[in-house]
């Protein structure tokens, strides 16, 4: 009788709570008092997998585990709904994780209260880039049921960087992916600035500023994330176009006019490669250890040079005698792009360290490659040329390039952009409407457009980290 009661009370709860779930989900055990429900129309967020059942046992009540949201990089909210009251009181419930599947309370778990119904829980004290299993759990004197788990990665949100462009020399900074901002002033840039560049090392601590001003190029560093830049660099002369490059350790500016690299690793002190006397550095790009150097030139058919020996000795790249104007370096200095200044063939391609060169055949008469940024290991890549926005998830095979933002010319991309070290985050800047740039969050795939509120001013140089 006891057996023929309880079923009773579950069909009737089941009525009262439906599922999402279709009929071939609902299966039937030879007990009457335990079922199964299959978990089903669950989407998790791009990190999230949804993995396992739905169990509901003699206990008498339902367990079902919320989806895991606010992932960062030491914690993430879950939590779950307990249908049903079983046979006696829920005394706790919350959500238990661990590395390893299905995890129980004995791992590491929260405590949320008691009772049925819906509850949140806060998972903390995890490590980052370490996958979790999580699910939710409900105890009564019969026993511990739980519900489905979600398989999620804790990272943290990318930082941003924005630099405004003619206007007061103003860097916004944001740590949470965009949802708050700092502001940071630039002494010495002023509203001359026409051209910026902004480069982020992966400690978040040091960024590098170089801009473009009329009768002003600088240099500026913050060592802090961006709550203050220091003064003007005054050993640093002529930014031309004003482009940067950083490694784990080091940060690069392009000297332009004075025909230079310029380095620092320290955001205090800078010094220079003399690459050659006699061209324009128009953009440079450098391996992770820094032994591997490519400088492109820019307007006056400048050959590309290439260093291996640290930017002791440069020789000129061969297989280009187009004017270069943009260049990208995986991290291990092997492969190498050259974007190219007013030429029919927009883009050439290494993978000798830079020795020779080959185009890519991306054509288009009179083509400026504006910029192109990568990933650290060459496999996402960013590119503004011929007035489209081009990405590639395929070291730059040349029959894998798309084009996104249409509709968005040059005129509008020419701020450039940048790439994070792993390639899920892009970041294009927006030089026709005050306070907004565009930006994706899956490799270049899709794209949005942001807003940082109260901003009067276009941003001109930006620059995203994981």
């Amino acid at each position: 009788m006891k057996k023929a009661t309880s079923s009773f009370l579950f069909s009737f709860c089941i009525v009262l709570f439906p599922f999402s779930a279709d009929a071939d989900s609902l299966k039937t055990f030879s007990g009457l008092a335990k079922a199964s429900i299959k978990t089903v129309n669950v989407t998790a967020a791009a990190s999230v997998k949804t993995v396992g059942d739905v169990c509901m046992d003699a206990a008498g009540f339902v367990v079902t585990t919320r989806q895991v949201t606010d992932i960062t990089e030491t914690g993430a909210i879950s939590g779950g709904t307990i249908l049903c009251g079983g046979s006696s009181a829920v005394t706790a419930r919350g959500v238990c994780w661990s590395t390893s599947a299905n995890p129980t309370t004995a791992d590491s778990k929260t405590t949320d209260g008691t009772g049925t119904g819906a509850f949140t829980s806060t998972i903390t004290g995890l490590t980052s880039g370490t996958p979790y299993y999580v699910r939710a759990y409900a105890t009564n004197t019969e026993g511990t049921v739980y519900g489905n788990q979600y398989l999620f990665t804790p990272s943290r949100l990318p930082m941003i960087c924005l630099v405004e462009w003619k206007q007061n020399g103003n860097v916004y900074t944001s740590v949470d992916g965009g949802s708050t901002w700092t502001t940071a002033t630039t002494s010495g840039m002023g509203s001359g600035a026409n051209a910026a560049s902004i480069g982020i090392l992966p400690n978040r601590t040091h960024i590098i500023l170089v801009a473009n001003s009329t009768g002003a190029e600088g240099l500026w560093f913050s060592t802090n994330g961006g709550t203050t830049f220091g003064s003007e660099n005054t050993t640093y002369t002529a930014a031309y176009t004003a482009k940067v490059w950083v490694t784990s350790t080091t940060m690069y500016a392009n000297g332009g006019a004075d025909k230079s690299v310029w380095y620092s690793t320290n955001g205090t002190s800078v010094a220079k490669y003399v690459s050659d006397s006699s061209y324009y550095v128009s953009d440079v790009c450098a391996s992770s250890n820094g032994q591997y150097l490519v400088r492109a030139g820019g307007y006056d058919a400048s050959p590309v040079k290439r260093s291996v020996d640290t930017g002791a000795n440069w020789s000129d790249a061969s297989g280009i005698s187009q004017a270069a104007y943009g260049c990208f370096m995986s991290s291990d200095g092997a492969t190498v792009f050259v974007g190219t200044y007013n030429k029919t063939d927009m883009l050439y391609k290494s993978t000798d360290y830079g020795a020779t060169f080959a185009s890519e055949g991306r054509t288009s008469a009179s083509a400026v490659t504006t910029f192109i940024r990568g990933s650290s290991d060459g496999k996402y890549l960013l590119m503004i040329a011929a007035g489209k926005t081009w990405v590639n998830n395929n070291y730059g095979n040349s029959a894998n390039w798309i084009e996104v933002l249409t509709g968005v010319t040059t005129e509008r991309m020419f701020p450039g952009g940048n790439v994070s070290p792993s390639g899920k985050y892009m970041i294009l800047g927006e030089s026709t409407t005050a306070g907004t740039y565009y930006f994706s969050d899956d490799f270049g795939v899709n794209w949005s457009t942001k807003t940082v509120s109260g901003v009067t001013a276009t941003f001109f140089g930006c620059a995203v980290m994981d």
